[in-house]
């Protein structure tokens, strides 16, 4: 098993703008920290002096590690466990470890009810109600009631 890198198109335009503000911000903070413990002065927001011969390391060094920290502690939304290696461009298939229920999920898990009908089947709690149906959860339920007795 590998790592695939799997997004859809909006999350890649916004991992490329976070990457030029994460390199914006590392660059101003070199600048800033080698002006101050020469100096004892902030240089300001110009992030172009780290670019220079003498700073360009240090700034891939603290861009690479900030980068490396940021994909990291997001990994889980964008990396499966393929075979394979490689980038793919589309959602995911499964949206991760806690998601909402969709309406089609639902309506094969509850009871199509006709609230208009003499008799109804099914008895429970009422969780979609359209012009078409209703659909009810006739499961069992589980609940904490707090009160004195």
């Amino acid at each position: 098993m590998k790592l695939k890198f799997r997004a859809d198109k909006n999350d890649i335009k916004i991992f490329i703008i976070y990457c030029f503000c994460l390199l914006y911000l590392v660059a101003i903070g070199v600048c800033n920290i080698v002006s101050f413990l020469g100096e004892n002065t902030l240089s300001g927001f110009n992030p172009l002096p780290a670019f220079s011969k003498e700073y360009f390391a240090p700034t891939m060094v603290f861009y690479t590690l900030a980068l490396i920290i940021s994909v990291s502690s997001v990994k889980d939304r964008f990396f499966d466990r393929e075979k394979g290696v490689g980038i793919a461009v589309g959602k995911k298939e499964k949206s991760g470890y806690a998601r909402w229920l969709t309406e089609e999920e639902m309506k094969k898990e509850l009871k199509k009810i006709n609230p208009k009908d003499e008799e109804i089947p099914y008895g429970g709690i009422p969780l979609i109600n359209n012009k078409k149906g209703m659909w009810v959860d006739n499961s069992e339920y589980h609940n904490l009631i707090i009160g004195s007795t």
